[in-house]
């Protein structure tokens, strides 16, 4: 009998290692990029996109390691569908940013609305303080 298959986090915690701020991927390259067998780019399974084929992911590391899995050092490519343009976007939210759904719609309705002087700062202080603080960055950001 066959031996039972590990987690792929499991295995991709396995094939990797840190090093300068980097996360170097020790196993199979194909094409010059991170490669698991049954998976594809390990970088997908990191990002949450394993269920996602439609959005694609492209290498940005600082230093150009072309085994750098860093989830921080690539960057998510979400295309608007050409074929289907009823299509919803992806249900995908970045687990880079730390804010979950609800998070991100509430951030953005609130600054829509403080941007149209419906609400003030002093309004948000009923806001979780990261909340809070990330609207505000949001808001003092180029318009």
């Amino acid at each position: 009998m066959a031996r039972p298959k590990k987690p792929v986090h499991e295995r991709i915690d396995r094939l990797t290692q840190q090093h300068d701020g980097h996360l170097l991927w020790k196993g199979q390259m194909r094409r010059g990029k991170p490669h698991l067998d049954r998976v594809g780019n390990p970088v997908r399974v990191l990002l949450g996109l394993a269920d996602h084929p439609t959005i694609q992911v492209r290498p940005c590391c600082p230093e150009k390691h072309p085994n750098c899995i860093n989830p921080h050092h690539w960057r998510v490519i979400v295309e608007k569908s050409r074929i289907y343009d009823d299509a919803p976007p992806p249900n995908w939210s970045d687990p880079r940013s730390g804010f979950s759904n609800r998070d991100l719609i509430e951030i953005e309705e609130n600054l829509e609305l403080l941007q149209n002087n419906e609400i003030t700062v002093e309004d948000l202080d009923m806001l979780p303080a990261h909340i809070k603080a990330e609207i505000l960055v949001r808001g003092s950001g180029p318009l």
